[in-house]
């Protein structure tokens, strides 16, 4: 049996001394396989809770452990092997060739002055082809479309050869077209990996998530059934925001 999971464990965050927490001894886990959508509204702290995940914020309190290692002492080369990260898009003003971007996700694992092999250079290959960004090789980032540069996001994050996936709202600038397309690519990406991800559409939450954690105000509401959360709502606050009611 598969025993990889990212567990949390009651973290809490704030961003300042004698600032309010934005979530308190928050827990919860994810297990080999799972995608788990952390639903809310915008500025609820959503993707303040994957920047803690992904220590790029430090939590005051907690745990948050990656296969058995605590993401938070870890260095950054050994995180770089246990966990990878979707941003919302990368910038349109990046100059790197489609290759040369993707290819840096295995300097993140190696260290970022190294050079990448011969045999990360074929993995790239074979990650382009997957994504259907082949013709696009030599293309720089910024001449790229919104949908096209956000698969070349999740490529390079694919390179780092990690188990677990941090996105976050991988979809939110695409268009319907790019937005379905990514959406396929997620579905297949379950396969092999942990897949946590950061979204306040609901319907996407349904149709690409296997478990729910409903965000709100520091206030977490894990259902572990997706769709459990839209046909038997468990907590009125959650039942308020598919609703509509909530303020």
């Amino acid at each position: 049996m598969d025993s990889f999971e990212l567990i949390v464990d009651a973290i809490s965050f704030a961003y300042g001394k004698g600032q309010p927490d934005i979530f308190s001894e928050l827990s919860f886990s994810v297990k080999a396989g799972d995608a788990l959508a952390l639903l809310g509204r915008n500025g609820v702290g959503k993707s303040t809770l994957l920047s803690c995940l992904m220590c790029f914020n430090h939590v005051q309190k907690g745990h948050i452990y990656c296969n058995g290692v605590d993401l938070i002492s870890a260095s950054v080369k050994e995180r770089a092997k246990l966990i990878a990260f979707v941003p919302q898009i990368i910038g349109a003003d990046i100059a790197y060739t489609v290759r040369d971007y993707i290819s840096f996700g295995a300097t993140l694992r190696t260290g970022m002055f190294s050079s990448p092999s011969k045999e990360e250079l074929e993995k790239t290959d074979a990650i382009m082809e997957m994504l259907g960004i082949a013709a696009l090789r030599h293309k720089p980032c910024r001449d790229l479309s919104g949908g096209q540069r956000q698969l070349v996001a999740i490529g390079r994050a694919l390179l780092q050869d990690t188990r677990l996936l941090l996105m976050d709202e991988p979809t939110s600038a695409l268009d319907p077209i790019s937005t379905s397309k990514v959406e396929e690519l997620i579905e297949e990406l379950k396969k092999d990996y942990t897949i946590v991800i950061v979204t306040h559409n609901m319907q996407q939450a349904a149709r690409i998530s296997d478990k729910t954690a409903f965000f709100l105000l520091g206030e977490l509401i894990e259902y572990d059934n997706t769709l459990d959360m839209f046909t038997n709502p468990s907590n009125p606050k959650t039942e308020e925001y598919i609703t509509g009611r909530f303020g």
